[in-house]
């Protein structure tokens, strides 16, 4: 079972056609950090057409992609600046 305290919402558009170690690097990359237990990434591609919800736990990472017409319009601004909260439903 994930249990994820931290959420990252990695702002630069990405190219969702990589994998898991790819996103791995990513989310280090932009955000200085090495991903920890218990926490996830955020990405979308520059269309914000799909996101990749990418989840770290002791045992490994897990990835899972959504995608739909604007998903991401409402999260990512067009700007790439992020501001406000996000909420999460589950």
């Amino acid at each position: 079972m994930l249990s994820l305290q931290r959420w990252w919402l990695v702002t630069a558009p990405t190219d969702l056609r990589c994998g898991i170690d790819r996103l791995l690097l990513a989310a280090q990359t932009a955000m200085h950090r090495t991903p920890a237990e218990g926490e996830a990434y955020v990405f979308a591609n520059r269309a914000a057409t799909r996101i990749k919800l990418l989840c770290c736990d002791r045992p490994g990472a897990v990835c899972l992609t959504v995608r739909g017409r604007g998903l991401a319009a409402a999260v990512y601004p067009a700007d790439g600046r992020c501001q406000g909260a996000v909420t999460v439903a589950c």
